[in-house]
C-alpha cells in the first residue's frame, strides 16, 4: 500500500479521488434507490391499501348506491395520486372513476388501461363493489413486509336484513410505479436545491457524505505521501552515512593489515638482529681470547724478535682495538632489536586497537542498519 502511495504522482491523485468517490456515490446511491422505492414506498402503500381494503368497498358502494359521482371522485382524488383508485362496472370492462390527482409527477398514470389494471390486480387484488354494502373486507395483507398479494379473509358481511348483495362494481389499486435508477438520479441532479422530496433527501445526504469522505480520504493520502516521502529521505541519508562507515571500515582493514605486515617484518628483523648479536659476541669473545694468547706468547718471546717483528707485533695490538669497538656495538645492537621489539610491541597493540574499533563499528553500521530498515519496513505496514 505504502509502496503505491509513494509511486503514486500527485497530478494522479485528483483523478483517481474522483473515481472511487464517483463509484462509491454510484453504489450508495444505487442502494438507498432500492431501499426507498422498493422497501419503504413498497411497505408505506401495503399500509394504505389494507386499510383501503377495510373501508373503501363500503364507501365507494355506498356513494355508487346514492349516486353522487362528486363525492366518489372525492374519495378517489383523497389520496393525492400517490397511488391509483380505479372504479370499473360489475365486470371490469369499463373504466367508470378513477383518480385525477397528480402529486408532483405522474407515474401510474402513464400506465392507466384495461390491460394494466389485470396486471395490477396480480399484485394488489381488487375488491367488488355490492349494493348493499358489504359490511366488512373480503381481504387484507397479514404485514406491512407482505410481497405478495392479500388473502381472502371470507365473505363479504352480509347486511343486517340478509339481502342478497348484487355486485355493482369493482376498485382496483395501482401502486406507484418507482422511476429507475438513471431518471431517479437525473431527477436529483435537476430539480431545484430546496426540493428534498422523495428519495432526494437520501441522495443528499449520501453526496455530502461521499464528498467529506474523498475530502478525507485525500488529505490523509497527501500526508501519508509526505509521511512516506520524509522517511524515504531519512533512510537515504541513513544508507548515506552507513556507506561511509562502510568505506571507514575498509579503510581501517587495510591499514590494520599494512600494521599486521609491519610488525611481523619487525619482529623478523629484531629476531634476526638478536641471533646476529649473540653470534658476533660469541665470535668476537673467540677472537678476542685468540689474540689475548697470541699477544702472551709475543710478549714471552719479545726478547728474541728482530725490530720487524715487534712491529708487527705491535701491529697486532690494533685488532684489540677493533674488537673493543665491536663490543661495544654490540650493546647498540642489542638495544636497536629491543627497540625494534618494542615498535612490534606497539603495533600489536596499535592492530588490537584498530580490531576493536573495526569490529564495534561493525556493530553500530550494522544495529544502524537494522534500525532503519526496520522503520522502513514498518513504515510500509502502517494502514497496510
Amino acid at each position: 500500500m505504502d509502496e503505491l502511495l509513494i509511486n503514486l504522482k500527485n497530478k494522479h491523485l485528483i483523478p483517481l479521488a474522483l473515481i472511487l468517490g464517483l463509484s462509491v456515490w454510484l453504489v450508495m446511491c444505487y442502494s438507498h434507490y432500492k431501499s426507498f422505492w422498493f422497501d419503504t414506498i413498497y411497505r408505506v402503500q401495503t399500509v394504505d391499501f389494507n386499510l383501503l381494503h377495510h373501508t373503501l368497498p363500503i364507501t365507494l358502494s355506498q356513494l355508487i348506491s346514492a349516486n353522487r359521482p362528486d363525492l366518489i371522485q372525492k374519495v378517489l382524488d383523497a389520496n393525492y395520486g400517490l397511488f391509483g383508485l380505479v372504479v370499473t362496472n360489475s365486470s371490469g370492462d369499463t373504466i367508470l372513476y378513477k383518480t385525477n390527482a397528480v402529486y408532483h409527477r405522474r407515474s401510474w398514470q402513464k400506465f392507466l388501461s384495461l390491460n394494466n389494471l389485470n396486471e395490477a390486480a396480480k399484485i394488489e387484488r381488487f375488491d367488488y363493489l355490492t349494493n348493499p354494502p358489504p359490511m366488512g373486507a373480503f381481504i387484507e395483507h397479514l404485514s406491512p413486509r407482505d410481497t405478495t398479494e392479500p388473502i381472502e379473509i371470507g365473505e363479504n358481511a352480509q347486511p343486517i336484513d340478509n339481502a342478497k348483495p348484487v355486485t355493482i362494481g369493482r376498485v382496483y389499486y395501482l401502486r406507484e410505479v418507482p422511476p429507475s435508477f438513471s431518471r431517479d438520479i437525473v431527477n436529483f441532479l435537476t430539480t431545484g436545491v430546496f426540493d428534498i422530496s422523495q428519495a432526494k433527501r437520501g441522495y443528499l445526504i449520501i453526496t455530502y457524505c461521499v464528498i467529506i469522505l474523498m475530502l478525507s480520504l485525500m488529505t490523509f493520502i497527501y500526508l501519508r505521501k509526505q509521511a512516506l516521502a520524509y522517511k524515504q529521505k531519512e533512510f537515504k541519508i541513513i544508507c548515506r552515512e552507513l556507506e561511509i562507515k562502510r568505506r571507514a571500515i575498509e579503510n581501517l582493514a587495510s591499514q590494520l593489515s599494512a600494521n599486521k605486515s609491519r610488525k611481523l617484518w619487525l619482529e623478523r628483523e629484531a629476531k634476526e638482529m638478536t641471533i646476529r648479536a649473540k653470534r658476533l659476541k660469541h665470535s668476537l669473545a673467540q677472537l678476542k681470547d685468540y689474540f689475548a694468547k697470541l699477544n702472551g706468547i709475543a710478549y714471552k718471546n719479545k726478547l728474541n724478535l728482530s725490530q720487524s717483528d715487534l712491529a708487527r707485533l705491535e701491529e697486532s695490538s690494533q685488532p684489540n682495538q677493533i674488537l673493543e669497538e665491536a663490543l661495544e656495538i654490540i650493546p647498540q645492537l642489542n638495544d636497536l632489536a629491543s627497540n625494534l621489539s618494542s615498535q612490534a610491541y606497539n603495533l600489536q597493540e596499535q592492530c588490537l586497537d584498530l580490531e576493536n574499533k573495526r569490529l564495534e563499528m561493525e556493530k553500530m553500521v550494522d544495529k544502524a542498519f537494522s534500525n532503519g530498515f526496520q522503520n522502513f519496513e514498518r513504515t510500509k505496514l502502517i494502514k497496510n
